[in-house]
């Protein structure tokens, strides 16, 4: 009780009453102020009935009088529903809690596999809380806990599951990827990268030959991740001979006859280089 009240009549309190944070007394009636928030108050038994009928509960006061007695309610806010809430890797998801009665203020925090991420204000009875993952794919606990912006009131607690999932194929690092051309035969170029929301830098894997001879061929690259999604690039390989061969002529020869007649001249062959 306060100091310096004075009871005036009965000096104990009421069988079950508890908690009393603060006390307020009148010539007729007494009022206890609980820490819980709740208020209970009654007067001379002569003047009215303060017995609370069975199966009433959550009353936050109690007046009565010669003819009849009045039980104010308490309603206490509450978490009512938390949603499921689902998102890919690196990206948003989005939080909501239900708070009954749909005028209590306060805020609601958001944690995730323990750990706060973040609150957000009631308003019209909803908190929603935008949440950028940053998580593995998986089920992670989602527990919401909404605090009245009246102190004396309990913090109320809702649970649900986020759930991460990834569906998005890795994105190629370039957009396209340079032809080879060569002249006689070509080498496949090393495989281009892609990134993945959830796994990162991915490296191409791809079905075509370590070498290429005279022809046109594509060069199908192909991303996995390790969550079943995949894209596909596609690389141009030319290889065509357009140099012609680079002939080379022998030395002169000088043949000295005294002879009108024809001769026999031995000279050796002409002989060409090609890059092939």
């Amino acid at each position: 009780m306060s100091p310096g009240k004075q009871w005036l009549w009965p000096t104990t309190l009421p069988p079950g009453l508890s908690a009393i944070q603060r006390s307020l007394q009148t010539e007729f009636t007494t009022w206890h102020f609980k820490s819980d928030g709740t208020v209970v108050a009654w007067v001379y038994p002569a003047n009215g009935q303060t017995a609370l009928p069975a199966g009433l509960n959550g009353v936050l006061a109690v007046a009565a009088g010669d003819l009849h007695s009045l039980e104010i309610m308490l309603i206490v806010p509450t978490i009512t529903t938390v949603a499921a809430a689902n998102g890919q890797c690196t990206e948003h998801a989005t939080f909501s809690a239900a708070v009954s009665p749909s005028t209590a203020t306060g805020s609601v925090e958001f944690l995730v596999n323990g750990s706060s991420v973040g609150s957000a204000p009631v308003t019209d009875g909803l908190a929603t809380f935008d949440y950028v993952v940053n998580m593995i794919v998986g089920e992670y606990p989602l527990q919401a806990v909404f605090s009245s912006s009246f102190p004396s009131f309990a913090d109320s607690e809702g649970t649900s599951i986020l759930t991460v999932t990834d569906t998005t194929p890795p994105v190629a690092d370039v957009g396209s990827l340079p032809d080879v051309t060569a002249q006689c035969s070509a080498v496949r170029p090393d495989p281009p990268t892609a990134t993945d929301a959830c796994d990162g830098q991915i490296t191409a894997t791809t079905t075509s030959p370590a070498t290429f001879g005279q022809g046109d061929f594509t060069i199908v690259w192909t991303f996995n991740d390790s969550h079943g999604n995949s894209s596909e690039q596609s690389q141009q390989v030319h290889v065509h001979d357009t140099i012609a061969p680079t002939v080379t002529c022998p030395n002169d020869v000088t043949v000295i006859t005294s002879s009108s007649s024809s001769m026999v001249v031995d000279y050796p062959a002409h002989t060409a280089l090609d890059n092939s």
